[in-house]
C-alpha cells in the first residue's frame, strides 16, 4: 500500500525505464494506460481508457479468484503473479503484473496501478 506522493514517483521512475502501467479502478474501469502499455498491446491510450480492464485479460478469472484478488486489494495488500493479457491482434501475452492500492488524500483506495 502506497500513499499518493510515493505511487506518483513511483509512476514516473516506472514510466522512465518503459515499464508498462495501467491504473484502474475499484471496478475495474482503466484510469490510465502508460506509453509502455500502447506499445505492448498495440491499444492507444484513446481506446481503452475507460473500458474495463476486462477487455484486454486474456482468460477470465473465475469467481472464487476474482473474490480474492478484489479482497486483497481492499486490504491493502501489494499484490504479484503471473497473469495473460490480450494484444490488440488477439495473441495471448503472458506478463507478470505487481498490483498497488493507491491510498488518495482521503485515506481510501483511490485506484490500484498494474505494473
Amino acid at each position: 500500500m502506497l500513499d499518493q506522493r510515493s505511487t506518483d514517483d513511483g509512476r514516473r521512475d516506472a514510466q522512465a525505464h518503459g515499464m508498462v502501467l495501467i491504473s484502474i479502478d475499484l471496478d475495474g474501469r482503466i484510469l490510465g494506460w502508460s506509453t509502455s502499455a500502447e506499445v505492448m498491446f498495440d491499444i492507444p491510450a484513446c481506446d481503452i481508457v475507460g473500458a474495463q480492464l476486462a477487455a484486454i485479460i486474456f482468460e477470465t478469472p473465475d469467481r472464487e479468484r476474482r473474490a480474492r484478488l478484489r479482497s486483497a486489494i481492499t486490504m491493502r495488500k501489494v499484490l504479484d503473479g503471473p497473469s495473460t493479457f490480450m494484444h490488440r491482434s488477439g495473441v495471448a501475452i503472458d506478463v507478470h503484473v505487481t498490483a498497488i492500492p493507491v491510498i488518495g488524500e482521503s485515506g481510501r483506495i483511490d485506484r490500484v496501478d498494474l505494473i
